[in-house]
């Protein structure tokens, strides 16, 4: 009973996990069949006000924001590496030291339990700067999409850029 109601839990978890992973998945390739390469194969999604100049334009326009979020990203997460490194030794020192059961002032260190919790700290940050990355190149991504969705109406456009926040 205890390990059966463990074991579901624990399968009800990774379920949703890869259940969310394929969902995005599917959201992702819904917004990528809308084509920034030629106007040929976008003409199925964009009703005729768009030129060629102006998908140009657009692509041009969309490398730059491409090329900005991409150095905004290595900035970021160059200082943050540093960050985490740093802070990382603070959460070792501070989280080894424990009080010696039954002693008012005595204390030992269990360089273990520090190290685990280092662990867990920097495992969380780098997911968390991992989330931050895909979350901007998805962004990033789907902007130009979005643009080119708009041309199709408010419907098109907004399902489009949920499709893209969903990822």
């Amino acid at each position: 009973p205890k390990m059966d109601t463990d074991l579901i839990v624990q399968l009800l978890i990774v379920l949703s996990g890869v259940l969310g992973v394929i969902f995005a998945i599917f959201n992702y390739k819904t917004v990528s069949s809308i084509s920034l390469d030629s106007l040929d194969e976008a003409q199925g999604f964009v009703n005729g006000d768009i030129s060629p100049d102006s998908m140009a334009k657009l692509r041009r326009i969309y490398s730059h924001i491409q090329n900005g979020a991409r150095a905004f990203l290595y900035a970021q997460y160059r200082f943050c590496g540093f960050f985490v490194a740093g802070f990382s030794i603070v959460v070792l020192v501070l989280t080894s030291r424990k009080k010696v059961e039954g002693s008012v002032n005595k204390f030992e260190w269990d360089w273990e339990a520090g190290a685990l919790t280092m662990t867990a700290y920097i495992l969380g940050a780098v997911t968390s700067m991992v989330c931050g990355y895909i979350g901007m190149i998805v962004a990033v991504f789907s902007n130009a999409r979005t643009t080119i969705a708009a041309t199709r109406g408010w419907d098109a456009c907004f399902k489009t850029a949920l499709q893209a926040g969903v990822v």
